[in-house]
C-alpha cells in the first residue's frame, strides 16, 4: 500500500511546524557542522504526543522550550493525519512515534527499507513541511517519485517498500514523520 495526500494540513501550519524544527535544528549546530549532516539526534525532534508533556524529563523539555501555538498544531496535525489515514485507508492505527526533521542541504537517504525497532512498526508518513529547497524528492524501488509539498502526507509500509530521499542540493528540507502500528484492517 503507498499514499499520497495533499493539504493535509494548512500552509500556515506547515509555517509554525517548520520554524520550530528550524531553530531546534540551528540551536544544536555546533562548529562541526558537517558532522551534524549525519547525527539523527541534532536533526530529528521527538515530538510524539506522550513525549511532550511538561512533567517528562526528556531532553528536549530540558534543552527546548516548545511554544504552546506550536505544541497545539503538532497535536491537532496527529489527530487530522491519523483520522485522514485510517478512513482513507480502512485501517485502525496507533501512533508509536513521531519525529520533526531536517534534512540539511547535502544531504540525502540511499534506498532502505525500516529495520531493527522501525520493524515493529507496520506503517509510517511523512508529512511535508517546505518546498524552499532544491532536490529532496523522495523515491521507492518502484519508481514512485514525491515531490514534497507543503502539507502533502505520504503513506507506507516502511519495511517492505525500499525508500530514500534524493539529495538535497539548496536548502533545507523539513518533514514530520509517523511510525504507526496497525491496531486492525476496518
Amino acid at each position: 500500500m503507498f499514499a499520497v495526500f495533499d493539504d493535509v494540513i494548512s500552509l500556515d501550519d506547515c509555517i509554525v511546524l517548520k520554524e520550530r524544527i528550524q531553530s531546534w535544528y540551528f540551536n544544536c549546530l555546533t562548529e562541526n557542522s558537517k558532522e551534524q549532516l549525519w547525527n539523527w539526534k541534532r536533526r530529528a525532534l521527538d515530538v510524539t504526543p506522550e513525549h511532550l508533556s511538561f512533567e517528562n524529563n526528556s531532553t528536549f523539555e530540558r534543552n527546548f522550550s516548545l511554544d504552546l501555538k506550536a505544541k497545539e498544531i503538532q497535536e491537532k496535525t496527529f489527530l487530522k493525519v491519523k483520522k485522514l489515514i485510517e478512513t482513507r485507508c480502512n485501517l485502525e492505527l496507533q501512533l508509536e512515534s513521531a519525529e520533526l526533521q531536517t534534512w540539511p542541504m547535502n544531504t540525502d537517504g540511499p534506498a532502505h527499507i525500516h529495520d531493527g525497532y522501525r520493524s515493529l512498526t507496520d506503517f509510517n508518513s511523512l508529512l511535508y513541511l517546505n518546498d524552499d529547497f532544491d532536490g529532496g524528492e523522495f523515491y521507492t524501488e518502484d519508481g514512485i517519485i514525491v515531490r514534497p509539498k507543503p502539507g502533502r502526507l505520504t503513506f507506507f509500509d516502511g519495511s517492505k517498500v525500499k525508500h530514500g530521499v534524493n539529495e538535497i542540493y539548496n536548502g533545507n528540507r523539513f518533514t514530520m514523520i509517523f511510525w504507526w502500528k496497525k491496531t486492525k484492517f476496518k
